[in-house]
């Protein structure tokens, strides 16, 4: 998965986050504006669930932006945080974010590589962690594990906002099969719910909102976004 995200970086890093042909490089700079502007409806989505909770949906000490890319929700969490850090498997994407936050002037956003699920625990804790179209680009038993890191990560009180596809239609998962086989560059999966309700509680989290949402496109299948607090 680390090869294949770094050469995405490498070759088309803002079209491997939003894989619409208009993002490819030969024609991003025309629509490099509506790129980030994706970003902020995103965020703005994200920080409407935290409003409905009844929580506060700015002014966090410090904010995970997990799987950033290159930065195109850092960019749109960054004015509500007093520290975010934006985290990815690929140096590549990293050092493209990078130098988007030094060309909008952004000086709160710090970068980490991770090179393994065991990498997220020396990340520290977050008040909020956001994390949208990234797990389901791994196996599902990866997609349990980050996502058990990600909320054991956070402080009491502190939120998690995760999107994970829970059904895909015709898919099938097995250990064995996908060790012995060759997965595709940009592989999808699908993590059921109950098995996410079961993370939720062994992490001593309650359930704030969960919403279905759309972000497999032509894909058939069933995507959520689930919104959760630390007890």
């Amino acid at each position: 998965i680390a090869e294949n995200w770094k050469k995405f970086g490498e070759t088309e890093p803002h079209w491997s986050v939003l894989t619409n042909p208009v993002f490819f490089k030969d024609s991003l700079q025309e629509h490099l504006d509506a790129f980030f502007a994706h970003g902020q409806i995103d965020v703005d989505n994200a920080l409407s669930y935290l409003s409905r909770a009844g929580l506060p949906a700015t002014g966090f000490d410090r904010v995970m932006d997990f799987g950033c890319g290159v930065g195109r929700l850092t960019v749109a969490l960054a004015p509500h945080a007093r520290r975010i850090v934006g985290v990815d498997i690929s140096p590549s994407h990293l050092r493209e974010a990078a130098k988007t936050m030094e060309s909008k002037s952004i000086t709160n956003a710090e970068f980490a590589q991770i090179r393994s699920v065991d990498d997220i625990d020396d990340l520290g804790t977050f008040d909020l962690i956001f994390s949208r179209i990234v797990l389901q680009h791994n196996p599902p038993p990866i997609m349990a594990a980050i996502y058990e890191r990600l909320l054991s990560a956070l402080r009491p009180g502190g939120v998690a906002i995760v999107q994970i596809p829970t059904f895909l239609k015709g898919w099938r998962f097995s250990v064995a099969e996908y060790l012995a086989g060759t997965a595709p560059a940009m592989e999808m999966n699908a993590l059921p719910q109950h098995e996410i309700f079961r993370i939720i509680e062994q992490q001593d989290c309650v359930t704030l909102e969960v919403r279905e949402c759309t972000d497999l496109r032509e894909i058939q299948g069933v995507s959520h976004t689930f919104v959760v607090q630390k007890h």
